[in-house]
C-alpha cells in the first residue's frame, strides 16, 4: 500500500459530539478536486498542524468563507448526484406549446400496403416492358402506344431525348418516326426504319401529335469542340407547361415549318383527361444544357 503525502491543510472543523478534529487536506500531486476531510490522528506530520493554527490564528474569519474551501466544496458537488428538492428544476420554463392535438393517430391496413406495393411493382414491370426513362414511359393510350410524365414536371423541364441512329437526309427513304435535326442534313431515325441495323427505341419516340400540345422539341448544342465522330445536338422533348405524373405527353409533329401529315391531321381526343398509373421515380437529376439553338 503505497503513502499519501500532505503538501498543506486547507481547513477545520469539528464534527457535532466529537472531540477530534478533522483538516481539509491538500494531497501532494493531486488538484482541488482530491482534497478530503481527514482526522487529526492521520496526519503524522505535526508541523502542519502547527503552522495551520498559527495562520488561522492570525487570520480568525479567513477560513469561515474560504474560497479555497468553496472551490473543494464545488468540486465535490461536481462528482456527487445531486438528490432531492432543493437540487431539482422545481420553476420550469413557460414555453408556449400548441395544444394537444385530439385527433386519433391514423391506422394503416398492411394489406393496402401490401397491394401498393404490388401495383407499384406492376406499374414498373409494364413500363419496363414498353420503355422507361428517367423522368417519362411508355405506355397504352387511346391511339396504340403514348409518352406519359413519370413524375410531375414544371414547364421547361427535361422529359426526354428523342434519340435513334443519325443518317445523312439522302439515306431516308421512309418512316413515320424521323426527325431532322435542325440547322443540319441529318436526321435522327427514331425507329431504325432506314438504318441497317436496329437500335432500342427511345421512350421519346412514343410522343404522339397534338396542335394542343404540353411539350416540344428543342434542339441543345453539345458544344463547339465536339470531334467528328461525336454528337454536336442533341433534340430534346421539353415540357411546356406544368404536367402532371401519369398525364401524356404530346407535341406538334408540324410545328415550325415542318409538314408531317400530308392530308388532314387527326382530330383532337381528350388525352389531357387519361391518367395511367406511373411507375415509382428515379433518383437520376434532371440534364442541363447551356442553351437551346432552336425550338
Amino acid at each position: 500500500m503505497g503513502w499519501y503525502r500532505v503538501e498543506r491543510l486547507l481547513d477545520v472543523r469539528q464534527l457535532p459530539g466529537s472531540t477530534t478534529r478533522q483538516f481539509l487536506v491538500r494531497w501532494q500531486g493531486y488538484g482541488a478536486e482530491d482534497d478530503s476531510w481527514e482526522d487529526q490522528s492521520s496526519i503524522l506530520d505535526e508541523r502542519l498542524i502547527r503552522t495551520f493554527d498559527v495562520s488561522r490564528a492570525q487570520r480568525p474569519d479567513a477560513f469561515s468563507g474560504s474560497s479555497t474551501a468553496g472551490a473543494w466544496l464545488a468540486a465535490s458537488q461536481r462528482k456527487q448526484p445531486l438528490v432531492g428538492s432543493n437540487h431539482q428544476a422545481c420553476d420550469l420554463p413557460t414555453i408556449g406549446l400548441p395544444p394537444s392535438s385530439s385527433d386519433e393517430p391514423a391506422r394503416v391496413d398492411c394489406a393496402a400496403l401490401e397491394r401498393e406495393a404490388a401495383r407499384a411493382t406492376a406499374a414498373q414491370l409494364t413500363a419496363a416492358a414498353y420503355g422507361l426513362d428517367a423522368f417519362c414511359f411508355v405506355a397504352p393510350c387511346d391511339c396504340g402506344l403514348g409518352l406519359f410524365a413519370r413524375v410531375p414536371l414544371r414547364a421547361g423541364q427535361f422529359i426526354g431525348e428523342y434519340d435513334g441512329p443519325r443518317l445523312p437526309q439522302r439515306l431516308q427513304v421512309t418512316g413515320k418516326y424521323v426527325l431532322g435535326v435542325p440547322g443540319t442534313s441529318v436526321v435522327i431515325d427514331g425507329a431504325c426504319e432506314n438504318s441497317p441495323f436496329n437500335c432500342e427505341r427511345s421512350p421519346a419516340v412514343h410522343a404522339n401529335h397534338s396542335a394542343q400540345p404540353n411539350a416540344r422539341l428543342e434542339c441543345w448544342q453539345m458544344g463547339v469542340r465536339a470531334r467528328a465522330l461525336e454528337v454536336r445536338h442533341r433534340v430534346v422533348l421539353v415540357a411546356a407547361e406544368p404536367i402532371d405524373a401519369g398525364q401524356e405527353v404530346r407535341f406538334n409533329y408540324e410545328a415550325g415549318d415542318s409538314t408531317y401529315w400530308a392530308g388532314q391531321p387527326p382530330p383532337e381526343t381528350a388525352w389531357r383527361q387519361l391518367r395511367a398509373r406511373p411507375p415509382p421515380p428515379s433518383a437520376l437529376e434532371e440534364p442541363r444544357c447551356p442553351r437551346a439553338l432552336t425550338e
